[in-house]
């Protein structure tokens, strides 16, 4: 019997994992979707805070504020195929409504020698909200299944449910100098998950005396969390209308704490082996397990080709992702699974911009970027991973953007929209559960919606 109860305990465990590093958010504010890149942006927007923190000390003097959220219309499927047996599918579309980020700059302009601004920001940095697999995933159906087989006829109805949102408010100055040649930045960022996981699942009838009927399990758990960014920043204007821009958020310390909120057994008989269980697998109220975020460091470049043809500029960007050296925990470190770097390589991703002034008041912008996520085949095939890999699979991705701002400038407003949609490619690969082999495809589309306000005064 006990072997139902410890694979709720391994299934609770493993989809833990969900809001890891690869939740990191690219898309913190309406204009990055216009271009999807400003690691080198010195326009007039407050939202550069967020990418080229250095480039706010070349702002001319005043407050400047960017206010922005988007819709994420996130379409998800994966279908399996045990061999010799009929293909299943499985999706889940929940939507994510509201993405809010706030920025702030004040710029002093120029103090003797050197140019001076503070900054703030505000919002989501990472996470992405809900995913919800009203009829389970290829990985918990597997795994519920290999946990009923002995005692009961597979699992006859389940659904899977996780959230990761992480909250984050940071400040920092910068400085220019050698006449705006050259300038700085440093900050900091307090990171703050809120994470949960819901899971229900019902077994067929079961066939071990004493419990005869079905199982029942239904539990809901969070995970909390502070950690914080260093971040630091530099530019440079080594020709006119070329700057060049680079960011590096240090490696953020997270120590997650587990609370549960809900946990349902029936029949009655089971409640203190699972709490046996729960407490031996060190799932437990005030456990604490840590699961960074990566270093990330980005760079790239912006130039102001006015010369050759009025009101066009260019961009370009490249990020990586230090996932082989980030602290993802226990789950990693001493599991069967092996060390992070069996399962992670470098993440990175990078593309290529282009805005426009269309008229006096009117920017346009598109662009246009890959990434790989830096999972490896490995991270797919593992029976151990199945439970992660399967509610939110690390896939490989092109994402196109595109958008437009309008400027009011009698009112010091101007207001942006963005689109943008991420193909992910599609992922092929074979499972082993006690061998019996799953041929299975996971599929991902997200289209981005945003709007955002801006403000100089």
């Amino acid at each position: 019997m006990k072997k139902i109860f410890y694979m709720l305990i391994i299934l609770s465990a493993q989809v833990s994992l969900y809001a890891g590093s690869l939740d990191y958010l690219t898309n913190q504010s309406a204009k990055i979707c216009m271009t999807f890149h400003r690691a080198a942006a010195t326009d007039a927007s407050a939202d550069i805070v967020n990418y080229n923190p250095a480039g706010t000390a070349f702002l001319e003097k005043g407050l400047y504020l960017d206010l922005s959220s988007q819709t994420l219309f996130k379409y998800y499927s994966e279908s399996g195929k045990e061999a010799g047996g009929e293909p299943g599918s499985l999706e889940q579309d929940e939507p994510t409504p509201v993405l809010p980020n706030f920025y702030a700059v004040y710029s002093f302009g120029s103090i003797g020698p050197v140019r001076h601004a503070v900054y703030f920001q505000a919002g989501i940095v990472a996470g992405g909200g809900t995913l919800d697999w009203k009829d389970g995933t290829i990985g918990t159906f597997a795994k519920y299944d290999e946990s009923f087989s002995s005692l009961a006829e597979g699992v006859t109805d389940h659904s899977f449910s996780v959230s990761s949102v992480y909250y984050g408010i940071g400040a920092g100055v910068a400085y220019s100098f050698f006449k705006d040649m050259v300038s700085v930045s440093a900050g900091i960022r307090m990171v703050m998950p809120d994470r949960w996981v819901e899971m229900n699942a019902t077994s067929g009838a079961l066939l071990s005396w004493p419990l005869l009927g079905n199982i029942n399990l239904s539990t809901k758990y969070t995970y909390s969390a502070i950690g914080f960014t260093p971040i630091l920043g530099a530019d440079v204007k080594p020709l006119k209308g070329l700057t060049i821009g680079t960011r590096i958020e240090f490696e953020t310390d997270l120590a997650f704490e587990y609370k549960e909120e809900s946990l349902d057994i029936s029949p009655t008989l089971a409640v203190s082996t699972v709490e046996e269980a729960l407490v031996e697998s060190g799932l437990y109220d005030g456990n604490k397990f840590n699961m960074n975020l990566p270093t990330i460091i980005s760079t790239g470049a912006e130039y102001d080709m006015s010369d050759y043809l009025k009101g066009l500029t260019v961009m370009g960007s490249v990020t990586f992702y230090l996932m082989p050296s980030t602290d993802l925990g226990p789950y990693y470190d001493d599991g069967p699974a092996g060390n992070v770097n069996d399962f992670y390589d470098m993440g990175w991703e990078a593309g290529l911009g282009a805005s426009y002034q269309l008229l006096a008041n009117l920017k346009v912008g598109a662009g246009f970027m890959y990434t790989e996520s830096g999972a490896k085949d490995s991270y797919f095939k593992s029976p151990y991973t199945v439970i992660n890999c399967s509610a939110n699979p690390p896939l490989d991705a092109f994402t196109m953007g595109c958008g437009a701002t309008y400027y009011f400038p009698d009112l010091g407003l101007d207001l942006t929209v963005g689109l943008a949609w991420a193909h992910y490619i599609p992922a092929k690969t074979t499972l082993d559960f006690e061998g019996t082999a799953y041929s299975v495809e996971y599929k991902k589309d997200v289209y981005m919606l945003g709007f955002g306000v801006g403000y100089k005064l």
